[in-house]
């Protein structure tokens, strides 16, 4: 979390966001996901109370990598998948 909001104040963020990052930090957990933990086709993501998965990608070439993963996680959790 603590480069999350490093992010945002680099972004110039709204203050309100940037302190609802820092409020929710004790309940907030990264998850990472891996069919292979020694290739670099992983999620990782944060997660908080009230929130979907926000996941990030290194590239085009990552994203395309780990979308049967996105789709499996998505259905196991019941999620809907929006790109934006």
């Amino acid at each position: 979390m603590g480069d999350i909001v490093v992010k945002l104040i680099e972004l110039k963020a709204p203050q309100i966001i940037i302190d609802q990052q820092i409020a929710s930090r004790e309940r907030s957990y990264r998850v990472v996901l891996a069919d292979d933990m020694a290739s670099d086709d992983y999620l990782s993501f944060i997660l908080q109370p009230d929130e979907g998965p926000l996941i990030g990608y290194s590239s085009g070439q990552h994203e395309d990598a780990v979308r049967p993963l996105v789709e499996r996680c998505a259905k196991a959790l019941n999620y809907r998948i929006k790109l934006v």
